[in-house]
C-alpha cells in the first residue's frame, strides 16, 4: 500500500504536477512521525486516541520511563512495525528537547534506523 508523501511542514509533496507516493520504510517512518505528534483528543471522532503530551510529556520533571514507555508502545502499534531492537528517549533539559533514538524492523524484514539528531523525531520545548 503507498500514500501520499508529506513533507516535513506536513504538506503533500507535489513534483511535476503529480502527488508523490511512498511505500516500504519511507511510509512507516511517515507514519511514525504522524503518530508521534499525534496529541491525546485531538481527533474529534475519538477523543481517547492519541498521546497524552499535556498530561506526562509538557510538564516541568517529566517521567522519562514513563515518556519511553508511551512512546515506545506507539511505535510498535504501528503498521508496518514488526519489532523494536532498540528504543531510547533523550530529554536535554537545557534545550527542553526530547529525542528518539529507534531501529524498527519493518515489513519484508526492512530496518527502520532513526539517530537522535533527526529532526522529524525531535520534539522541541517538551517541557
Amino acid at each position: 500500500m503507498a500514500v501520499f508523501r508529506m513533507i516535513p511542514a506536513g504538506d503533500l509533496a507535489i513534483v511535476d504536477h503529480q502527488l508523490v507516493l511512498v511505500s516500504g520504510v519511507a511510509l512507516v517512518r511517515q507514519k511514525l512521525r504522524s503518530r508521534f505528534r499525534f496529541f491525546l483528543g485531538e481527533w474529534f471522532l475519538d477523543r481517547r486516541l492519541g498521546l497524552p503530551f499535556y498530561r506526562d510529556v509538557f510538564v516541568k520533571n517529566p517521567n522519562i520511563p514513563l515518556i519511553r514507555s508511551l512512546f515506545r508502545r506507539v511505535a510498535i502499534e504501528t503498521p508496518g512495525v514488526l519489532s523494536l531492537r532498540r528504543f531510547d528517549v533523550t530529554f536535554d533539559f537545557e534545550t527542553r528537547e526530547l529525542s528518539l533514538h529507534f531501529e524498527a524492523i519493518c515489513d519484508g524484514d526492512e530496518r527502520l534506523i532513526v539517530l537522535p539528531t533527526d529532526r522529524d523525531f525531535i520534539l522541541a520545548n517538551a517541557a
